[in-house]
């Protein structure tokens, strides 16, 4: 079990949580911080939330600087890099791996009974 964890790229730590013979087979690997992620008895798919990284340079930041919100829509390990900055409402927009530049329509967010 723990080979099983530790051979899993990036390696991952293996834990029993009954280490007792009347509870077996329920070893889970874990994956390692910053990265989330588990399976019982076998390698378990890691995911990494690009937007909970707490640098100073770091998506949640950058976004944070410009009074905007971070989403990371695809936490695969493949699709790092794809994080986004999204405005808050009512102004919209939407910035891929940057500071988004947000508008605002005026006639829809101040003026919404005008006809």
């Amino acid at each position: 079990a723990g080979t099983t964890c530790s051979a899993a790229v990036p390696p991952q730590r293996c834990d029993d949580p009954h280490p007792t013979h009347d509870r077996l087979h329920d070893w889970t690997c874990l994956c390692a911080p910053p990265l989330t992620g588990s399976r019982v008895r076998d390698i378990a798919a890691c995911e990494r939330d690009e937007c909970a990284d707490g640098c100073a340079s770091c998506p949640a930041a950058i976004c944070a600087q410009h009074q905007q919100t971070c989403h990371d829509p695809h936490r695969a390990l493949r699709d790092l890099g794809d994080w986004e900055c999204l405005c808050v409402a009512p102004k919209v927009g939407s910035g891929a791996a940057q500071a988004a530049v947000c508008s605002l329509d005026e006639c829809t967010a101040e003026c919404g009974t005008c006809a």
